[in-house]
């Protein structure tokens, strides 16, 4: 599995840059499915890898298969320390919410 390295945000923040490594023969089938796509880095000439998302510090390169169209493509594999980063964030979130204040029924006065 090829893995990526972040690397920096461009274009106002909306878009991450991740640094691509692996084995050369991965690095061959990420250029070849990237296509007019792939891009290198100007200062290293390694492969690069965009993201709309952040997908933490370091993640996993998985190559996948469109069912619909069975076109290949990469996808990030979130790593176990920011799916618990997320989760923890999700959670305190969770905690400031107000919680549901109990409805009581007015009082008889026949």
């Amino acid at each position: 599995m090829l893995q990526i390295t972040h690397k920096r945000i461009v274009k106002s923040g909306t878009l991450h840059v991740y640094a691509v490594n692996g084995p050369k023969t991965e690095l061959a089938t990420f250029e070849e499915i990237q296509g007019e796509n792939f891009r290198t880095d100007e200062s290293t000439g390694k492969p690069v890898y965009f993201s709309r998302k952040y997908v933490g510090a370091y993640a996993g390169l998985e190559l996948r298969t469109n069912a619909e169209t069975d076109e290949q493509y990469y996808a990030p594999v979130l790593s176990e320390e920011f799916m618990i980063k997320q989760q923890v964030i999700k959670d305190s979130m969770q905690s400031f919410t107000p919680s549901k204040v109990a409805e009581k029924e007015d009082a008889d006065l026949d």
